[in-house]
């Protein structure tokens, strides 16, 4: 079964907005490896909406339209949509993902989702926008590696709050 990207990205603000923070940049790289996780557990895509690169990173043009409001501000809930609880394969899909993704910083998922051998970067071209198809995917690093929090900014972070607490708090949300 296939979803729009909408539902999809609804679906992922429903059940971990409150507890990560998504921007529109964040939910897009998101979405992007629900789509990766779908072809490497299913070997179909989750949703049939074009993924397109753009210089951040990947991005659904329906999806960036429907929460461009927010710009970089926090998504704290979505819009009416089509999603159900009960769906079980989107469910488990966007739950590994959040589980592989969702500890990572904003930074930490550009630089993953930029990697060298990423579909966003095997697939980029001389224009600003490209497209990210199946096979860009299929052929790239992103079916075959998971982030690794060693020598994340995450990690870093982690391991710094106690002494730059207050310089970190400065920051917001990380």
């Amino acid at each position: 079964m296939t979803f729009s990207a909408l539902n999809v990205a609804q679906a992922i603000i429903r059940r971990y907005a409150e507890n990560i923070f998504l921007t529109n940049l964040t939910l897009n790289i998101f979405l992007y490896y629900s789509q990766v996780e779908s072809i490497r557990r299913c070997g179909h895509p989750l949703f049939d909406d074009p993924i397109f690169g753009w210089e951040a990173g990947p991005v659904v043009f329906s999806v960036y339209a429907e929460f461009r409001e927010y710009g970089h501000e926090r998504i704290l809930k979505s819009t009416d949509g089509l999603y159900s609880a009960d769906d079980i394969q989107l469910s488990q899909i966007i739950d590994h993902v959040m589980e592989k993704y969702g500890w990572m910083t904003v930074f930490d998922l550009l630089e993953f989702v930029q990697r060298a051998r990423s579909g966003w970067a095997m697939s980029k071209t001389n224009s600003e926008i490209w497209s990210i198809d199946s096979e860009d995917i299929i052929t790239s690093d992103d079916v075959k590696d998971y982030p690794r929090y060693r020598g994340s900014i995450k990690e870093f972070i982690d391991c710094n709050k106690n002494k730059w607490e207050s310089a970190l708090t400065r920051f917001g949300s990380y």
